[in-house]
């Protein structure tokens, strides 16, 4: 379980993963939500994660638009990863080239659209019908 989140500024890899080989955590700032993905945890084998910050009622299947301000947070996760929580995410398509889908990295962005997101990992975000 993710510990209890007081904000945004919670909602980063060391907090809401603690001990697990990669993650990337997503803090929609106007919502308050957290979105993680996790692997190699101590207590699990994969986490995949949403929290709300002061919300009792989050339907997992919630998306927003890719001009939503967020913080961003991923610690040797794969683009694959990160490219599978964007689209769980937001309400485009993600798209991850082939050759980088195992591309590991760390990167940190706090309050910068999921546009700007994906763009900084070089992914591809097409608008859904």
């Amino acid at each position: 379980m993710v510990p209890p989140l007081s904000g945004p500024r919670d909602c980063v890899c060391s907090n809401v993963c603690p001990g697990c080989a990669t993650c990337a955590a997503i803090a929609i700032l106007d919502e308050k939500i957290c979105r993680i993905y996790c692997t190699g945890c101590p207590a699990t084998v994969a986490r995949r994660e949403v929290s709300a910050i002061g919300a009792e009622n989050l339907a997992m299947d919630n998306k927003v638009g890719l001009d939503r301000r967020v913080n961003f947070d991923m610690r040797g996760a794969s683009l694959g990863e990160v490219g599978s929580l964007l689209a769980e995410t937001t309400d485009a398509e993600i798209y991850v080239p082939a050759h980088r889908i195992d591309e590991r990295r760390d990167l940190y962005l706090e309050d910068i659209s999921l546009d700007m997101v994906v763009r900084q990992l070089g992914l591809l975000a097409l608008a859904r019908p």
